[in-house]
C-alpha cells in the first residue's frame, strides 16, 4: 500500500506483512516451537514502535498456518494476506487466538477484558485445544486487571502459550514479569535505519526521509513512521522551525485530539528546549524549569481532563517568550 497524503497513516502492527530485523530471534523462535519447548508466557519487551508486535504477529501466524494454504513464508518473513488464519485474527474471530490489547483512547487495560479472555481460556471448543494469547501494552493493566491476569498465568493448560508485549519505558507488576521467560528487543544504528528505510519505502514509495531520521535518531523505526503520517508529507520541512513545528501540531491535536499527535508535540518541546540550552546558556535555569512546566501542564490536562485550548494557550505563551 502507497501513502496518500491526504490519508491519516498509522502504522499498525496487525497489517505490518512484512517482518523487517529480528530474524535471529524469529528463528530462535522456530527452533523451539519444533522442539514443542515454547515457554508458557514469554514477554517481548523494548522500545514503543521498534516492532515486538508485528514480531509476535507474524509468530503466532507461523504457528496458526502450519496446515493451511498461503502458509507463512519463512524465506521472506512475509505473512500472506489470503492466509485463513491472517483473516480469522484480523476479523477477532480466530478460535485459537485472542488479543487482549487497549486503545490510546482508553488508557488501561480493565477488568472486563481480563474476563472475556477467562471465556476464552475455559472454551473447550477450541481447535485441538491449541490456544494462543497476545497481551499488547500490558504495563496499561490496572491493578485488578493485572491480580484477574496472574491467575490465568498461573493456571495454563499444556497447550495455551502467552506472550506479553511490554514497552520498556513502563514498569510492570514484578509478580507477572516473574511468571514469563523475557526477551528483549533491540535494534542497532545500522539495523534500525535499514528498518526504517524498507518501511518507508513500503508505505510511502521512494521518497527521501533521511532529515526526519536524523532529526529523531533516538527514536524506533514504528514511532518515526507515525510522525511521518502526523507531520504529513508536505509537512516534513517545518522541522528546520521548531517552533512553527510546535505551533501546527498543537493545532492540528485541538482539531483531531490524537494521543499520537499529543506525544509528538511532547518530543518536540523536549528537543525546542534542548537547543536553547545551547544557544543561551546563562537561561538553562529558566528553560529547564519552563519545560518540565509545560510538560507537566500537558499531563495534568491528560489526567484531569483539563480544557486543551486554554491549556495551550498558556503553552504557547510560554514558547513563544523563551524563543524570543
Amino acid at each position: 500500500m502507497k501513502h496518500k497524503e491526504d490519508q491519516n497513516f498509522v502504522l499498525k502492527s496487525f497489517e505490518q506483512l512484512f517482518l523487517y530485523g529480528f530474524n535471529q530471534k524469529f528463528n530462535l523462535f522456530k527452533k523451539l516451537f519444533i522442539n514443542k519447548k515454547i515457554p508458557k508466557c514469554t514477554l517481548l519487551s523494548g522500545q514503543k514502535g521498534i516492532g515486538k508486535s508485528t514480531f509476535a504477529y507474524h509468530l503466532i501466524n507461523y504457528f496458526l498456518s502450519q496446515d493451511e494454504n498461503d502458509r507463512y513464508s519463512l524465506e521472506e518473513h512475509k505473512i500472506n494476506s489470503q492466509n485463513q488464519s491472517y483473516k480469522l485474527m484480523n476479523s477477532d474471530i480466530h478460535p485459537n487466538f485472542h488479543l487482549l490489547n487497549t486503545t490510546d483512547h482508553e488508557g488501561e487495560i480493565k477488568i472486563d477484558h481480563v474476563r472475556n479472555l477467562l471465556k476464552f481460556l475455559r472454551n473447550t471448543k477450541n481447535n485441538n485445544n491449541f490456544k494462543l494469547v497476545l497481551i499488547d501494552n500490558v504495563e496499561k493493566l490496572n491493578l485488578n486487571s493485572s491480580n484477574a491476569l496472574l491467575k490465568c498465568l498461573e493456571e495454563p493448560t499444556d497447550n495455551t502459550f502467552f506472550f506479553l508485549i511490554h514497552n520498556e519505558s513502563k514498569k510492570i507488576l514484578n509478580t507477572i514479569k516473574s511468571r514469563c521467560v523475557e526477551f528483549r528487543f533491540y535494534l542497532s544504528d545500522i539495523e534500525k535505519f535499514d528498518v526504517f528505510s524498507k518501511l518507508t519505502n513500503q508505505h510511502f514509495g521512494n521518497t527521501d526521509f533521511k532529515k526526519i531520521y536524523d532529526y529523531f535518531y533516538f527514536e524506533s523505526p514504528g514511532n518515526l513512521i507515525n510522525y511521518i503520517s502526523i507531520l504529513g508529507l508536505d509537512k516534513i520541512d517545518l522541522l528546520s522551525n521548531k517552533l512553527k513545528s510546535i505551533t501546527y501540531l498543537i493545532e492540528k491535536y485541538l482539531k483531531e485530539d490524537d494521543p499520537k499527535i499529543l506525544s509528538f508535540i511532547s518530543i518536540f518541546i523536549e528537543k525546542f528546549y534542548s537547543d536553547l540550552y545551547l544557544v543561551n546558556v546563562n537561561k538553562i535555569n529558566i528553560f529547564y524549569y519552563n519545560k518540565n512546566k509545560i510538560l507537566n501542564l500537558i499531563k495534568d490536562m491528560e489526567t484531569y481532563n483539563l480544557d486543551k485550548k486554554n491549556t495551550f494557550l498558556g503553552i504557547k505563551d510560554i514558547i513563544q517568550s523563551d524563543a524570543r
